[in-house]
């Protein structure tokens, strides 16, 4: 294949990444001290995409990690990809070895049980997200959590769960060479945008299950109120998925300003700013609903009301002064005569 023997010219291509601090470079040793559990398993792959980037252009798609590293190698300047389903022991010590990846890093992207975070380990940012999805048949909100390492020139992500599928995101990213030319920081960029407009779905669904009980509250169905603890619970665990990536996007935002990253890069990022903006407001106003659907809620309101609009009482009798008592003379003292 031409592609493959064909040595690519590096370019100078601006990187937030970059400026975090020194590159990695090929062929370095595992990081000392990554503790792999032996119950990911060692046995199958857990490879489902690798890819080759130069220019904005798929160029190469390897089969093998190992290969995906020789061509690595071999275009110096290239950005790789690499997807990851549920990674397996082997598959994780390669990338970790080739990638320089840190040891608490790699411990944590093992462990599926992570919370939405951002962290910076030398020139690579791990980042935690929790996608979700509504299970409209079973009233609850399904979460899969995605770890991601981007670094000066790869992007690794490792999915603990079917969600999200990434695989759309892909495609369209790969439709557009622009924005893929701008590096590791547009695979991200997608990628962020994937799992926060998932979250609209999910809050649609939650708000129409929560309309749903307000026309079935005065049913007298003793199953009301268990629905509706249990859709509370739903909103207040999807409000805690969302409202860290907040954070972590002003984060991001304020490092795309100090070190220079490109406007339109800056601007793809403000979108999904945006976005998420709207999905905790949403909950938040979801779950307030579903709390006033609660029929113990209706009833201390309607008691409230009625003390507050109720007549008022007469206002209270004055109590007479009490008479000032003279004070006592010890029994040692005798009285004056």
């Amino acid at each position: 294949m031409a592609e493959q023997t064909r040595p690519l010219r590096p370019g100078p291509r601006p990187s937030l990444l970059h400026r975090f601090g020194r590159a990695a470079a090929p062929g370095r040793e595992s990081p000392p001290g990554v503790a792999l559990p032996d119950a990911v398993g060692a046995q199958r792959s857990s490879v489902v995409n690798l890819s080759l980037y130069w220019g904005g252009r798929r160029v190469l798609a390897p089969a093998t990690l190992p290969e995906l590293f020789d061509a690595r190698r071999a275009h110096p300047g290239a950005v790789t990809g690499a997807g990851l389903y549920r990674p397996t022991h082997d598959d994780v010590t390669m990338l970790a070895r080739e990638s320089d990846l840190h040891e608490l890093a790699v411990e944590d992207a093992i462990v599926a049980d992570q919370r939405p975070k951002l962290e910076l380990y030398r020139d690579t940012l791990f980042v935690v997200l929790h996608a979700a999805r509504y299970l409209d048949d079973v009233e609850e909100v399904e979460f899969g959590e995605l770890h991601l390492f981007v670094g000066p020139d790869f992007v690794i992500s490792m999915r603990h769960s079917e969600s999200p599928d990434l695989t759309g995101m892909r495609a369209r990213l790969e439709s557009e060479p622009e924005l893929l030319a701008l590096g590791p920081e547009a695979i991200l960029y997608s990628i962020l945008d994937r799992v926060v407009d998932g979250y609209a779905p999910v809050v649609a669904g939650l708000e129409n299950d929560i309309d749903e009980i307000e026309t079935e509250i005065f049913s007298g169905d003793p199953a009301v109120s268990r629905r509706i603890y249990e859709l509370s619970r739903e909103v207040i665990e999807f409000r805690r998925a969302t409202h860290p990536l907040n954070t972590m996007l002003q984060g991001l935002h304020d490092g795309f300003d100090k070190y220079s990253v490109s406007e339109e890069m800056r601007r793809y990022l403000r979108d999904v700013a945006d976005h998420n903006l709207q999905a905790p407001t949403a909950s938040t106003g979801s779950a307030r609903s579903c709390a006033t659907c609660s029929p113990s809620t209706r009833r201390w309101s309607r008691r409230s009301r009625t003390r507050r609009c109720g007549p008022s009482p007469p206002p209270a009798t004055p109590r007479a002064p009490r008479s000032r008592r003279s004070p006592r003379v010890p029994r040692s003292c005798s009285r004056p005569p």
